[in-house]
């Protein structure tokens, strides 16, 4: 057992007074980074350089972990065929294990928060991944709120069950009930509802599979499913940033340096409407999210609006 609990905690658009602040009221001497990318376009003072310095002006220890503990890894066998991470096969690779023992070789001499960028605990993969895995070995787990509060972890998956439809038993939900609701959240479809498809791909007329194209798409849509089409190329890259990335002149990460501030000279959290974005589904071409420029899209609209709820949909691979 760990002499203290850990903590979890979303840094979300706090200014740095306030996230400092409840680190602070939870008595925390150490930050764990578990986000797979560690910077805030938006929040520049999230950036993980400046953070560590804020945080040493407080005699607050910081590490990143986001390579052993995030929520997106780089390897392809851990993603479904719908490009969702499978948190399951996360939690049983050597990597995840050894971050997980740091953590807990540490919370032997300080009180540590494992930070990620989600305000609700419940929306963030330090919840359903990181915390799940502590909880299992037995180590105290507590979500610190946007307000400040703490949350035991049993009670944040009680909340999820409750939020699922699920009915009390007592004080505590059975434990099978509380797996099952937590892999629909962090796993499942949600294509219902959609109102329209929303086409983020640069080209839109030139596809193998011929369903695919702008205009028999459009027909598809509307004859079969009963919903919208609009194409979007303002939330798609530029020829030549494609181009750089398909020829691999740049890799990943430069290529969502540059896709990410191509979105913010472009103004799209102003210029697009949340209306067709929230009743609509992204497409693009790559079957997983994680390697695609839908996700980048998604992710950047949400740390600008805030609220919104992001589901990755997949067909899988062609057979």
């Amino acid at each position: 057992m760990t002499k203290h609990p850990i903590f979890t905690i979303g840094h979300s658009n706090h200014s740095l007074e306030n996230f400092l602040a409840l680190l602070s009221k939870h008595r925390v001497t150490a930050v764990a980074d578990v986000r797979s990318a560690p910077w805030s376009r938006f929040n520049a003072h999230f950036n993980r350089n400046e953070l560590s310095a804020a945080l040493k002006t407080r005699s607050i220890h910081y590490v990143y972990l986001g390579r052993e503990l995030g929520g997106r890894p780089e390897d392809p066998a851990l993603y479904d065929d719908g490009g969702r991470v499978c948190y399951e096969r996360v939690a049983r690779t050597s990597n995840f294990r050894a971050g997980v023992a740091r953590v807990v070789g540490g919370a032997a001499e300080h009180r540590i928060a494992l930070m990620c960028a989600e305000k609700e605990p419940l929306d963030c993969h330090r919840t359903h991944l990181v915390a799940q895995a502590l909880h299992a070995d037995g180590v105290e787990v507590a979500h610190i709120l946007a307000d400040g509060e703490l949350e035991r972890h049993a009670r944040t998956m009680d909340r999820l069950v409750v939020g699922s439809g699920g009915k009390t038993d007592g004080d505590m939900f059975p434990d099978e009930l509380r797996k099952e609701t937590m892999k629909d959240r962090s796993g499942r479809i949600a294509f219902a509802g959609a109102k329209r498809v929303v086409d983020v791909r640069l080209n839109n007329g030139s596809q193998l599979a011929g369903f695919a194209k702008k205009g028999d798409l459009a027909w598809f849509l509307d004859e079969i499913c009963g919903i919208g089409y609009v194409h979007l190329p303002s939330l798609a890259p530029t020829t030549e940033l494609l181009s750089d990335y398909r020829k691999k002149r740049i890799d990943w990460n430069a290529y969502e340096a540059r896709f990410l501030d191509l979105m913010h000279r472009r103004r799209i959290e102003e210029t697009v409407s949340r209306e067709v974005l929230e009743e609509g589904c992204l497409l693009c071409s790559e079957d997983q999210p994680h390697h695609c420029h839908r996700r980048l899209v998604a992710e950047y609209l949400d740390e600008h609006w805030g609220g919104v709820e992001i589901e990755h949909l997949g067909m899988g691979k062609p057979g």
